[in-house]
């Protein structure tokens, strides 16, 4: 893991002063970087029988939907309030500014199966 995060550039005061940006752009365009990357998401989750891998947008997509078809599953995008059509499950948390996210209910077709939401495929985690 140690040799991933050398791919990953950080930015200080970006977006404003005090955050430290972590560019995952230059992980993204080396393709054994990226391949090790989903490799090892793989490897974590693949005894747990996933269904559906849950992550926010817009870097959670990208790594998120590779995850989910290596796994052999489905894909549920967590986006902005108001950026999802359809019936959505909304949950208000705190990063650096005050959001709310939605996923979307159809996608979750049964609440009691088992899901994936990493904090490397959503950035900072979440509740849900």
């Amino acid at each position: 893991m140690n040799q991933l995060s050398s791919y990953i550039r950080s930015i200080p005061d970006f977006p404003k002063k005090g955050i430290v940006f972590r560019d995952i752009t230059t992980l993204l365009k080396n393709p054994e970087a990226l391949k090790n990357s989903v490799d090892l998401l793989h490897d974590r989750y693949a005894n747990l029988k996933i269904e559906k891998v849950v992550c926010i947008e817009s870097r959670g997509f990208i790594l998120g939907s590779a995850l989910a078809v290596s796994l052999g599953a489905g894909f549920v995008p967590i986006r902005k309030k108001g950026k999802l059509p359809g019936e959505v499950l909304s949950e208000q948390y705190s990063l650096n500014t005050e959001q709310m996210l939605s996923k979307y209910i159809e996608m979750l077709s049964n609440p009691e199966n088992e899901y994936c939401s990493t904090t490397i495929c959503s950035q900072r985690g979440g509740r849900w």
